[in-house]
């Protein structure tokens, strides 16, 4: 259900347990909390946040991760993570959102997980219907851009209510559907995008 809501305090309620984890791996992270009142679905942007913390985490040996905000223009702002991990070869760049793909997990190890979480990051950004960029140099880092609608009056005359659904998404209405996965953030991602849908 999108509201207008302000991203810095999405942002506040995220960090605590990802500066836990770069503390851990002795990286730094920085996140900007310029206060923007966005118009977007709370829940599922926190998916979408928290899926490509985990990943700029996971796959930054050395340095840091920081989140910081641009304004676009005058109705959207982008919301930058950048890291400076391993980075992902131009070649690549196009598969890393899909099923399964884990560009550094060859050996198809499951305690690494299942390769879900940046698939399901393009299809909550594609139900938003938020714009996203990826840029990346390999051994030098990647840097992912979010554009979010900024809220206004017309927006939260209009947003009232939930968007449609597409006629595909609504037979997935009242489905039961298992998730597994051996990360809390992807089964949590899962399940609020299967929420939306119905499910």
């Amino acid at each position: 259900n999108r509201v207008s809501f302000d991203i810095s305090s999405l942002l506040e309620k995220i960090e605590p347990p990802f500066q836990h984890d770069a503390s851990r791996y002795q990286l730094s992270l920085h996140i900007d909390k310029t206060p923007y009142t966005v118009f977007s679905d709370p829940l599922l942007l926190e998916r979408v946040i928290t899926n490509l913390l985990v990943n700029a985490i996971r796959y930054t040996k050395q340095g840091g991760v920081e989140v910081f905000i641009s304004e676009k223009d005058k109705t959207h702002i982008q919301l930058h993570i950048v890291d400076t991990g391993i980075g992902i070869p131009k070649s690549s760049l196009n598969d890393i959102f899909d099923e399964f793909v884990q560009l550094h997990n060859p050996e198809r190890n499951r305690q690494k997980g299942l390769g879900l979480g940046l698939a399901i990051v393009r299809r909550i950004m594609n139900l938003l219907e938020h714009p996203i960029q990826i840029h990346s140099q390999v051994n030098k880092g990647t840097e992912v851009i979010l554009c979010l609608p900024l809220s206004n009056e017309q927006n939260n005359a209009e947003g009232s209510t939930t968007p449609k659904l597409s006629s595909r998404q609504n037979k997935l209405e009242n489905l039961n559907v298992m998730i597994v996965d051996n990360e809390l953030s992807i089964v949590e991602a899962m399940t609020a995008l299967l929420n939306s849908w119905g499910c």
